[in-house]
């Protein structure tokens, strides 16, 4: 029973320690065509990895010099960190904030926070809310929000697993490329810019924003019951998503009763939020500096040459 038990051991400590060096293999940035062609150094490529009960992209962050993966998260302007996984000690708060967004309810405590590097670039202190409490349940230990990219272009590239960021200006999009501009404007709960921009689900004509922490992209209940109207579905099917001359469809949405609420403040409101099922079929490339993000195609591998007839009756 004991060698049983000591077998067991090893081979889970073996299974652990293929799958870290799997992970932690050195990134050849040399051989991911795009690197190059956008013009990204290889210095600036980082690893990036997307799994869990939702994969959205996550990226290390260093926080009093230890490492942490966190999910990058643009809808966010700051850092959000989960108070239960993390005993900081050089967090400075400010005020407790009480965010009511629908059902849903977020005790957020903001503050600032010292001693953080990410990218290569060291942030001897950055505003960070701790999320203290909440009625949504959150799988990832915390957020990276696009304070931290705002003077940075970056793509990510969910087929293999790595992201590169430049500072300057001369990153160049690919052939087969899709500008999508975006818009911020303040919201009646935050005092801070939510990106959103236009575009049609089966011919209708929304406001949409997106969300790289959501596995499925998501819908109102008026628009899904303004596409079908055939019953109170927990999800629905788009035909086509068109946002200028980028289309995709069919498409799996979720409705979510709460997405109405993220709505910009006047007239706009958010009928649309493009999720995961979307943006891991693209190389994602924002420029928030330019107030626009791209969806570019990947590159069609190489294959290799169709077997003749007789080498394949030769085969079998």
């Amino acid at each position: 029973m004991r060698k049983e038990i000591l077998f067991l051991i090893i081979l889970i400590l073996f299974i652990s320690s293929a799958s870290c060096d799997k992970f932690n293999k050195e990134l050849e940035p040399s051989q991911i065509s795009w690197i190059a062609e956008k013009g990204y150094q290889t210095e600036n490529v980082v690893q990036m990895r997307a799994k869990g009960k939702i994969p959205a992209p996550e990226i290390q962050i260093y926080i009093n010099g230890e490492s942490h993966w966190l999910a990058l998260d643009v809808s966010q302007p700051f850092l959000i960190l989960k108070e239960t996984e993390f005993n900081l000690q050089n967090f400075a708060p400010s005020r407790i904030v009480s965010k009511v967004k629908g059902s849903n309810e977020m005790l957020m405590e903001d503050g600032f926070i010292k001693d953080i590097r990410i990218m290569g670039t060291e942030y001897d202190m950055v505003h960070c809310s701790l999320l203290k409490n909440s009625t949504q349940k959150i799988y990832c230990r915390g957020f990276i929000g696009r304070n931290f990219f705002q003077d940075k272009i970056l793509t990510l590239d969910f087929h293999n697993g790595v992201m590169a960021f430049s500072e300057d200006k001369k990153i160049l999009p690919l052939e087969k490329s899709h500008k999508i501009p975006i818009y911020f404007e303040k919201t009646e709960y935050d005092n801070y810019p939510l990106t959103y921009f236009t575009g049609m689900l089966d011919s209708i004509e929304v406001v949409m924003t997106l969300n790289t922490c959501h596995r499925f992209s998501q819908v109102t209940p008026a628009l899904a019951h303004q596409i079908n109207d055939s019953g109170q579905d927990d999800f629905i099917t788009i035909k086509e998503v068109r946002i200028g001359d980028f289309k995709t469809g069919p498409l799996k949405c979720k409705v979510n009763q709460n997405l109405g609420y993220s709505s910009p403040r006047g007239e706009k409101f958010l009928d649309f939020s493009m999720g995961l099922n979307i943006l891991r079929n693209y190389l994602v490339t924002f420029d928030f500096a330019d107030s626009c993000f791209y969806l570019e195609k990947y590159q069609q591998k190489k294959t290799e040459p169709a077997k003749t007839e007789s080498k394949q009756k030769k085969d079998i």
